[in-house]
């Protein structure tokens, strides 16, 4: 009997450090305030180059957005940080993965923009100089993509 409710007070260990660890490394990426330069976002592409998934948010008139941008093969992901199936829940970076926050989906990076499946909903941006520039109006209409 002492065996029996020792290994219950285990398993019961455990399954709690499991769930806290799991809420800890689900909890929401920090994100840098960005401050729009009249209808535009400017991101330096030397502070974003290095792989990872950087959040922003913009204010703009009322509303706050927030977006990611992330180094592709093939260019610049620019992203909201929300998708059309999970809504804004949002995504987290796990080492060469980004997982959405609310059905743990693994995206893959070169996908990042595109549509389907949990993809983040993409937002059209340029290079310009050394800047990756986004409008902010099309922040806005990518926005209204988001399920409430």
């Amino acid at each position: 009997m002492v065996a029996t409710a020792t290994a219950s007070l285990a398993v019961i260990l455990v399954l709690t450090a499991d769930f806290i660890y799991a809420r800890a490394n689900s909890a929401p990426p920090t994100a840098q305030a960005i401050d729009p330069a009249g209808n535009i976002v400017r991101v330096p592409v030397s502070e974003v180059q290095d792989g990872a998934m950087h959040l922003f948010t913009v204010s703009a008139g009322n509303q706050s957005m927030r977006f990611m941008v992330i180094k592709k093969p093939n260019g610049w992901g620019v992203a909201l940080d929300a998708c059309r199936i999970c809504g804004a829940e949002g995504y987290r970076q796990d080492g060469q993965n980004v997982i959405c926050r609310h059905c743990a989906s693994a995206i893959y990076i070169p996908s990042i923009g595109d549509q389907g499946g949990c993809n983040p909903i993409g937002v059209p941006a340029h290079v310009d100089g050394s800047d990756i520039v986004i409008d902010i109006s099309a922040l806005a209409q990518a926005s209204t993509e988001i399920p409430k």
